[in-house]
């Protein structure tokens, strides 16, 4: 098996661009050129952002940074087209984003993930500081296709990459702890904005 992490940078308009969501996903072999289980979880991930474009302001780019294969730091040469926001031109406060927290099968924080959605076009923000119902709606709804999509490959898997065991007390440097993927196995959207104090200047 084969582990890779796959950051998506985000450009655009506004204080603390930009952006990148990081994600983890396996593949039951070795990458090769043009490895279709890779294509396939990859797709996946721009599967989701193009059902939510909408939800990002216009000229906003979500695009594949560089894939790398973990066991060995390998570059992986991939790519995949950019998306782009058609949310319109009116933003949110860039600080906010939707999260989307990523169940897998162990109920621990270190079985757990989150995803940020930001920059946010202004309609995603109801007039009670919660989260426009159907703009929540769509996001959960591409979350839950993910899932599925993720869940129903035969050879990958979208996950979250996390500690393998509890950390032992008194751990300092976390980074020489072992790590697994764990698959995802479903998502949850809580009708509350995240705030992001690092994209702000």
């Amino acid at each position: 098996m084969a582990v890779y992490r796959v950051p998506w940078t985000l450009n655009y308009a506004g204080g603390g661009a930009p952006g990148v969501n990081v994600w983890h996903v396996r593949t039951v072999s070795v990458y090769s050129n043009g490895s279709a289980d890779l294509l396939a979880m990859l797709n996946a991930i721009h599967t989701f952002y193009t059902a939510i474009k909408s939800v990002y302001p216009t000229g906003t780019s979500i695009a594949l940074g560089q894939v790398i294969q973990l066991d060995d730091q390998r570059e992986i040469p991939e790519t995949m087209p950019t998306v782009t926001g058609t949310g319109g031109t009116s933003l949110a406060p860039t600080g906010l984003a939707i999260t989307v927290g990523w169940r897998t099968s162990l109920a621990a924080r270190r079985g757990r993930g989150r995803t940020f959605i930001g920059p946010l076009q202004l309609a995603a923000v109801q007039t009670d500081g919660t989260i426009d119902n159907n703009i929540r709606s769509l996001v959960q709804s591409a979350a839950n296709s993910l899932a599925n999509t993720s869940q129903g490959a035969a050879n990958g898997a979208v996950g979250v990459y996390g500690l393998e065991e509890k950390a032992p007390a008194g751990t300092e440097d976390y980074s020489v702890l072992p790590r697994v993927l764990r698959d995802i196995t479903g998502a949850v959207i809580h009708d509350k904005f995240a705030h992001l104090r690092s994209r702000r200047d």
